[in-house]
Parts: structure tokens; sequence; C-alpha cells
């Protein structure tokens, strides 16, 4: 194979590479916008909770979304709410069994 071929070739592999580039940087952007949106609706969420006047039924129902919150991975606790845990979170566990 000639030089100028091998030249031709990687220049193609390269310009490959970067649209699959491109393209994996559009998914992440459009991936870490949905991230944050659905963040505050969870946020939104939390703050209309805390704020209506919660008779014990309603307490009740908090506990249990929290509760499905967590158990479905995310952050309760104040600091980070409804960001995704590593793990287990003192905070989270401190708020969620406080009461109990």
């Amino acid at each position: 194979m000639r030089l100028a071929e091998q030249l031709d070739n990687l220049t193609t592999t390269l310009n490959d590479a970067l649209i699959q580039l491109d393209d994996l940087k559009k998914t992440v952007a459009r991936l870490n916008a949905e991230n944050e949106r659905l963040r505050k609706e969870v946020q939104a969420a939390h703050l209309k909770a805390v704020e209506m006047p919660s008779p014990e039924n309603k307490q009740v129902e908090i506990n249990d979304t929290l509760l499905q919150l967590f158990n479905e991975g995310y952050h309760i606790c104040p600091t980070c709410f409804g960001q995704m845990r590593d793990g287990e979170c003192i905070l989270c566990h401190g708020f969620l069994f406080h009461e109990q």
C-alpha cells in the first residue's frame, strides 16, 4: 500500500472517530439536560410536599414517597436531594427514620 493510500485511510478513520465523538458529546449533553430537568422536578415536588400542611395521612404519603425515592437509589436528605446515591448515606437514613 502506498503512503498516500495509508494517509487517506488514516484520515477516513480519524474523521469517523470524530463523528462518533461528536455524537457522544451530543448524547452526554442531552442526558445531562434531562438529568437536570428531572432533578428540578423532584426538588419541586419535595418543596411542594414540605410546604403543604400535612395531616396524619398526608405525612404517611410523604414518608412513603421518600422511602420509594430512597429505595430507587436517590438521596432524600436536604444536602443532596434528588441526586443518585453511591452506596448508603447516613443523612438520608437519619432523615427518613428520624420519627420512627
